[in-house]
């Protein structure tokens, strides 16, 4: 969704809804976000979210408080961030993320001092040399972590729904040149706790991005999967931290499970050397390319 076209009834269609860093809201978008989760949506919150005046100019505070269950202390100004995640917190968060162990979050982040929200975790800022400190040397490359400043996760109850804020940016991470498996895991772990049962659920190996779009008219769902594999890479001598990106000189070869809460009257994948196999509504493959499409006619 877009700000030209986000309005009540597109919210509504989807259960959960992401606002990735979305610096810049205006007063009507906000509130249109609490009657969404008011009425029972959940809402993912990553970073600077409502961080920015309509200028880009930091306001000091967020516009989205009352979502958040929490206020901005600060926002830190670095972004080799890092997070370590706690036991204590609901298991669904944490799954596959080993508890009481620092990770690296590329990306903006923000220290929140809790109001009504419940606080798991720790965020941590970056480690700072003596010459980092006094600007003799950049910050571009990720350091060691250093001492807690914030919850690295909130979880606050709004209505009939649930926010739950991410104090890092899992999402800028994902896209940075340190994409680290965690931080698309963090992701993948709250939607998956605010929405539990799915539609459609697709287990694969994490070099493995899956699209699902719906075609009503048809009865059509898509399964898009995109498989890259990278290669070992390396960093130029000059304008560091740029990757050059390695080439993939042979297809990959995955195996997934498709599972849905529909019932399934056929299913086809593009490629036909990919091998298909179902149990009922769960769909098992093996595909040998980087791009393959899964049609499910329900």
């Amino acid at each position: 969704m877009l700000d030209e076209n986000v309005n009540a009834e597109t919210l509504q269609r989807f259960p959960v809804v992401v606002l990735p860093n979305a610096g810049i809201l205006r007063a009507q978008e906000v509130d249109l976000f609490s009657a969404y989760v008011e009425k029972g949506g959940k809402l993912i919150i990553t970073g600077l979210s409502g961080c920015y005046d309509r200028l880009g100019a930091s306001a000091g505070n967020s516009t989205l408080e009352a979502l958040l269950g929490a206020h901005l202390v600060e926002a830190l100004p670095a972004k080799d961030n890092w997070v370590r995640l706690s036991g204590e917190m609901p298991e669904t968060l944490y799954a596959s993320i080993p508890a009481d162990w620092p990770f690296l979050v590329k990306g903006p982040a923000a220290v929140y001092q809790p109001d009504t929200a419940q606080a798991f975790g720790e965020l941590i800022k970056p480690y700072r040399t003596t010459r980092q400190k006094e600007g003799k040397e950049g910050t571009e490359w990720p350091m060691s972590p250093d001492t807690p400043v914030g919850p690295a996760l909130l979880l606050n109850q709004v209505g009939k729904g649930e926010v739950l804020t991410f104090a890092a940016s899992p999402d800028y991470a994902t896209a940075s040149e340190h994409a680290i498996v965690e931080a698309r895991r963090l992701l993948v772990n709250a939607v998956r706790y605010l929405h539990p049962n799915p539609r459609i659920q697709i287990t694969a190996p994490v070099t493995v991005q899956a699209v699902v779009s719906d075609e009503p008219e048809t009865r059509t769902l898509r399964v898009h999967l995109l498989s890259y594999n990278i290669p070992p890479q390396t960093t130029p001598a000059v304008n560091r931290p740029y990757v050059l990106p390695g080439l993939i000189e042979d297809a990959p070869s995955y195996r997934t499970t498709i599972t849905t809460s529909m019932d399934i009257r056929e299913v086809t994948a593009f490629n036909p050397e990919t091998r298909l196999s179902r149990r009922g509504n769960e769909i098992e493959l093996i595909a040998n390319d980087i791009h393959e499409i899964v049609l499910l006619y329900y």
